[in-house]
C-alpha cells in the first residue's frame, strides 16, 4: 500500500501516524510475499498493537483538548480495532500461525476505512481548533 494525499486529514502530525501504521502494513505485505512471515509476525503483531495504542490515545487527547462532539463514538472504534489486533495477536502467541494474510486483509481494509470514514469527519474540525 501506499500513501497518498486521498488518505490525508491535512494534519502532520495524524498523517505522520497513520504513516507508521502503512509502515507496519507494508512490513506485512513483504514479509507474506517474501515467504518471511513467521520470522517477523510477532513483531509486527506487537508493534503494530503498541503504535495504535499510542496513535489512538493521541487523537483521543486531541478531541479532549478540542471539544470533538463525535469523541465517545470515535473511542468505540478505537475500541473495537485495538481489541481486533489484540486478537489477532492472541491466535497468534497461542499457535495459530497462519494468520498472515487474513491480518493483512483486515489492516487494509481497517486503514482505508478509518482514514477515510472516522478520521476524515473529525479533520476539518481539528483544524479549525488549530491542530496540525
Amino acid at each position: 500500500m501506499e500513501w497518498s494525499e486521498e488518505l490525508s486529514t491535512n494534519i502532520p502530525s495524524i498523517d505522520r501516524q497513520h504513516r507508521v501504521i502503512l509502515g507496519y502494513i507494508n512490513d506485512l505485505h513483504d514479509g507474506i510475499e517474501r515467504g518471511e512471515i513467521k520470522g517477523i509476525l510477532d513483531g509486527i503483531l506487537d508493534g503494530l498493537f503498541n503504535y495504535t495504542r499510542v496513535h489512538f490515545a493521541y487523537e483521543e487527547k486531541l478531541f479532549k483538548r478540542c471539544g470533538y462532539e463525535h469523541e465517545a463514538d470515535h473511542l468505540k472504534v478505537h475500541e473495537r480495532m485495538l481489541g481486533k489486533v489484540r486478537d489477532f495477536r492472541d491466535r497468534y502467541k497461542h499457535g495459530e500461525k497462519e494468520i498472515g494474510p487474513e491480518l493483512l486483509e483486515f489492516l487494509k481494509d481497517w486503514l482505508y476505512h478509518h482514514i477515510l470514514e472516522d478520521d476524515m469527519a473529525y479533520s476539518e474540525f481539528m483544524i479549525s481548533k488549530g491542530i496540525e
